[in-house]
């Protein structure tokens, strides 16, 4: 995953996820087990996107996972790369995270496979 993301030393991962959730697994784990730092959005954080925008601001957050549905409403963010799960990605989705971010992936589970079992990746410039 650390490879097909091309994380570098400098990341800043974002857990989005409530940590009793599994796709918050690969946010923590990925993030502390390469020594980058973990950034944990509050229940305030996570249900209020202005709040959000913020600490992905302020924290110079680089990577996340966040519910398609939420990015869906966020307009003055950016975050290099950008993860979103367990939803179908549209044209139209895909155009709008463009202008927010380098690389989206569109990861699918299901959890009783694991955390990712496949996924999707669109960096900038592809058609």
């Amino acid at each position: 995953w650390t490879k097909r993301l091309n994380l570098s030393d400098d990341e800043v991962y974002l857990q989005y996820a409530n940590y009793v959730f599994d796709a918050s697994a690969t946010d923590f784990y990925c993030s502390l087990l390469n020594g980058y730092p973990l950034v944990i959005a509050t229940s305030v954080e996570r249900t209020n996107t202005d709040l959000l925008e913020k600490l992905i601001s302020q924290e110079n957050i680089t990577i996340a996972s966040i519910p398609l549905q939420v990015y869906n409403v966020m307009h003055h963010f950016y975050i290099p790369k950008v993860i979103t799960g367990g939803a179908t990605s549209t044209p139209a989705f895909v155009q709008h995270i463009s202008k927010h971010c380098d690389m989206y992936v569109n990861a699918y589970g299901p959890s009783e496979n694991t955390v990712i079992t496949s996924c999707w990746i669109y960096e900038k410039g592809d058609a």
